[in-house]
C-alpha cells in the first residue's frame, strides 16, 4: 500500500511540475525567442500584439526586417570605424580591412573570414574587443526612430507603434532587461557586440 502511495504522489507531483513548467514556459514567450518574437519558436511583445489583433504579422514583420536593417547598418558603421583605427595602427593591412568591410554585416560573417583564411583568428578577435569597447547604443532610441520611420510610412499607425512600445516595456518588466536589451536579431552583432 505504501509503494502505491508513493507512486500515485510522485505521479502527481510530476503532472504538478510539468503543468506549472508549460504555464511558466508559455509565460515567458515560448523560450526561444527574443522579446521581439524573432526565432526561437515562441512569444514575444509583437507575436502578442499580433495574437492580441493590434497589429497584423505583416506590420510585426516589417518592424522586424526594419530593426534589423537598422541594426545590420549601426554594425557597420561601429566596423568602419574599428576597421579604419587598425589600419592606422597597422595592427590591420588595408586589403584585409577592404575585405572585413565588403563582406562583414554580423558577427558570423567575421567567423566566416577566419574559416576561409581571410584573417586570422586574431585579428578578427582584436576587431571583437575594439568592437566591444565602443559605447552601447541606445535600443530604446533606435526603436523609436524605426517605428516612428514606419509609422510616416503608414506601415503602422502611432497608435499601434504606441502599443509596440508598450508592450516592449511590459515584456523587458517580466523578463528583465538583459532579455530585453538587444531587439533585433540574435545573430547580429549589432549593438550588444
Amino acid at each position: 500500500m505504501n509503494k502505491k502511495r508513493t507512486a500515485i504522489a510522485a505521479l502527481v507531483v510530476s503532472g504538478l511540475i510539468a503543468t506549472t513548467s508549460s504555464a511558466a514556459f508559455a509565460q515567458h514567450g515560448g523560450g526561444g525567442r527574443d522579446t521581439w518574437g524573432v526565432k526561437h519558436g515562441g512569444g514575444g511583445a509583437l507575436t502578442s500584439l499580433v495574437t492580441a489583433g493590434t497589429i497584423t504579422q505583416a506590420q510585426a514583420d516589417a518592424v522586424k526586417a526594419a530593426m534589423k536593417t537598422k541594426q545590420d547598418a549601426k554594425f557597420v558603421t561601429k566596423l568602419n570605424t574599428v576597421l579604419t583605427d587598425s589600419v592606422s595602427k597597422s595592427t590591420l593591412t588595408q586589403a584585409k580591412a577592404d575585405a572585413v568591410k565588403s563582406a562583414s554585416k554580423t558577427k558570423k560573417d567575421l567567423r566566416d573570414l577566419v574559416n576561409a583564411g581571410t584573417i586570422t583568428s586574431a585579428e578578427a578577435t582584436s576587431i571583437k574587443t575594439a568592437l566591444r569597447a565602443l559605447p552601447k547604443e541606445d535600443m530604446k532610441v533606435i526603436r523609436d526612430g524605426v517605428l516612428a520611420s514606419l509609422v510616416s510610412k503608414n506601415t503602422i499607425t502611432q497608435a499601434q507603434s504606441d502599443a509596440i512600445k508598450a508592450a516592449k516595456a511590459a515584456w523587458v518588466g517580466k523578463l528583465g532587461s538583459h532579455h530585453g536589451a538587444d531587439l533585433g536579431t540574435a545573430k547580429t552583432a549589432s549593438l550588444t557586440y
